[in-house]
C-alpha cells in the first residue's frame, strides 16, 4: 500500500506558486498547472554539462552525483509540461516523459492527493511503486 506524506496546503500553490519538498532524500517539486496538482523530481535528468554553458559542480550537493544539475523550481510550466531552464528539455508533468530537447530519461513523478485543501504526495515515485505489491513487498522481476 502506498504511503502518502503531508505536503502542505493548496493555498501555497495558488497563483503559480511552487514548493520543493524532500522525499526519501530526493528533491520533489510540487506545483499546480491548469487546475491539476503535480509532483515531479526537481532535478532535470540532463545532469551532464552542456557545451558552451559550463557550470560549477557542487560536490557537497548530494543530488549532483558528481555532475552538474539544473533544478526545475524556476522552470517554465505551461500546457501540462515543464521546461528545464538550463537544458531546455521539456517533460510531460503527468508522466515525466521527455517531450523535446536532449533529455532521454523521464522525470520521476509522484501521485498527489488533495483532501480538505491539504496536499499529500506519495512516498515513492510512480515507477518505484510498480515494483511493489499491495503488501509493500518487492515484486521486482
Amino acid at each position: 500500500m502506498t504511503e502518502f506524506l503531508n505536503a502542505g496546503n493548496t493555498d501555497e500553490l495558488s497563483g503559480g506558486g511552487r514548493k520543493v519538498i524532500e522525499i526519501n532524500d530526493h528533491e520533489v517539486l510540487l506545483l499546480k498547472d491548469g487546475g491539476n496538482y503535480h509532483a515531479v523530481s526537481n532535478i532535470c535528468t540532463c545532469i551532464t554539462a552542456v557545451v558552451g554553458h559550463p557550470q560549477p559542480v557542487d560536490s557537497s550537493d548530494p543530488h549532483t552525483h558528481g555532475g552538474r544539475l539544473a533544478r526545475l523550481e524556476e522552470a517554465d510550466v505551461r500546457d501540462g509540461g515543464i521546461e528545464c531552464p538550463e537544458h531546455h528539455s521539456r517533460y510531460d508533468l503527468r508522466t515525466g516523459k521527455p517531450l523535446s530537447g536532449a533529455a532521454e530519461i523521464p522525470l520521476d513523478t509522484y501521485e498527489v492527493r488533495v483532501s480538505d485543501k491539504q496536499l499529500e504526495v506519495a512516498e515513492m515515485a510512480d515507477a518505484e511503486r510498480h515494483f511493489y505489491n499491495d503488501d509493500g513487498e518487492s515484486a521486482r522481476p
